[in-house]
């Protein structure tokens, strides 16, 4: 970790003082630095102070699983590294967790394309009407096991009577493109569908949506791949709704559960809101938003799925990026991102990361953001079964607070130590899967802790 030293003193040789920060301390700042660790040479910790690696594992494993309440991971993981900025609910805004796994978009579609429920008359017998002939497929596609049963799931609820779910389907008027009669051409066309990266990822997560689109068909131009929530709020039910809080802000949402569990509220109290028999809870007042002749719909990206699809099937896209820079958000956020977007990059078997950080606090944030990151490329690469290359770490503002100037010195004058080594349980092959137990570091030795207050 001499390079993290070395920019230190870089800092401290080249800054600037700035002295009407956002945080009203003093700091000195340089703009564009870059940091390269390889990965396989050892876990780039921090041995010239100690590295919280509890702290750093948590807060990881809390923006995977899409949370952005910092109730939740003080409870859950024992971190309280976001308790500086969260509001009376342990609410942050749609930060890091939010973005990577639930970005998302509503837009409203005319009500004249919802279908119009009828009976269809169709004989389900594949000889009279054609359906489910296999065509010349591809066997060997690793994924055509999962796509054979979508695709007879598909025909079976729209064609044949005898299915329980046929009620909802084929007769209502849902029924299936011509095209998609034929297996081969299904499992051409999907590959070219929305989403389909996100179902490489995790086959078992996401299916076929049509509802998206608000139509009564399955086929190529009426279909997207999506995950279960975005499936259950995309129904003929589904509510565009303006929350008004005791401050007077407005959010609009469309999935009310997701909106309870991120402020840790009640959920059914919400929803009396919503129906009306209730004015208002814990200050908070809902209200439904007429969309007039046209039907809200809400499409849920999971950045960290989507790479890592993209990494299995196309190791070398130029596009395996995840941004955690939204900025139709940013004003709801309680702190902008600073680790603001990362890219792998795939060379001779071996998975590589860029992280771009608009702003880096030297010495608190950037041994914590290094880690972070360089376990976060472990782990995507065992799930994507590649070995780990390096870890590169480019800054914007990248500053020393005067306040931290003393410890800084300090440990500029301490060696560093050999790096650790990173210990991931290899039976973990989804990113979902990962929990404390599985990571851990090995042989990690430093010197004494150095504390200094974090800027506000």
């Amino acid at each position: 970790m001499r390079v993290y030293l070395d920019m230190l003193r870089y800092i401290i040789d080249n800054g600037e003082f700035i002295s009407n920060g956002r945080t009203k301390e003093g700091y000195y700042s340089v703009f564009g630095y870059q940091n390269r660790y390889n990965l396989s040479k050892g876990f780039p910790a921090v041995t010239t102070k100690k590295l919280w690696m509890k702290g750093v594992v948590g807060e990881l494993l809390w923006f995977l699983e899409g949370n952005i309440n910092a109730k939740f991971l003080k409870e859950k993981y024992g971190v309280g590294i976001w308790d500086e900025w969260q509001d009376e609910d342990g609410y942050l805004g749609p930060i890091y967790g939010k973005q990577w796994t639930r970005w998302e978009s509503i837009k409203l579609i005319p009500k004249s394309i919802i279908p119009h429920h009828g009976k269809l008359t169709v004989d389900y017998t594949p000889t009279v009407c054609g359906i489910g002939t296999p065509g010349k497929f591809d066997k060997r596609d690793p994924y055509y096991r999962q796509l054979q049963n979508i695709w007879m799931g598909i025909l079976q609820r729209c064609y044949n009577p005898t299915r329980k779910d046929y009620q909802w389907y084929g007769a209502k008027g849902v029924h299936v493109d011509p095209r998609w009669h034929v297996f081969s051409n299904f499992q051409k066309d999907v590959r070219n569908l929305s989403g389909w990266h996100s179902f490489v990822a995790d086959p078992l997560s996401y299916s076929l949506d049509k509802d998206y689109f608000a139509s009564n068909r399955y086929g190529p131009e009426t279909c997207v791949w999506s995950g279960k929530t975005q499936q259950r709020i995309n129904t003929s039910r589904a509510k565009l709704v303006e929350a008004t809080s005791p401050k007077g802000k407005t959010f609009v949402f469309m999935n009310a559960n997701q909106f309870a569990r991120d402020r840790q509220m009640d959920i059914s109290s919400i929803c009396a809101c919503i129906r009306g028999t209730k004015p208002s809870y814990k200050g908070w007042t809902f209200k439904v938003i007429d969309t007039g002749n046209k039907v809200p719909r809400v499409r849920i990206i999971n950045q960290i799925h989507q790479v890592i699809g993209r990494i299995k099937e196309m190791p070398k896209c130029r596009r395996l990026i995840v941004s955690a820079w939204n900025p139709a958000e940013l004003e709801e956020m309680s702190l902008s991102p600073c680790h603001a977007m990362m890219q792998f990059h795939v060379m001779n078997g071996k998975l590589s990361c860029h992280l771009y950080q608009r702003s880096a606090d030297a010495f608190l944030g950037v041994p914590f953001n290094i880690a972070s990151y360089a376990l976060l490329t472990h782990m995507v690469a065992q799930v994507t079964n590649l070995e780990v290359g390096e870890f590169i770490h480019t800054f914007g503002d990248l500053h020393i607070y005067e306040g931290h100037m003393s410890v800084v010195q300090e440990q500029l004058t301490r060696n560093p130590l050999p790096l650790p080594q990173l210990w991931l349980d290899p039976t973990i092959k989804n990113i979902d899967d990962f929990k404390p137990e599985h990571i851990k570091l090995l042989n990690y030795s430093s010197h004494s802790t150095l504390k200094a207050d974090v800027a506000i």
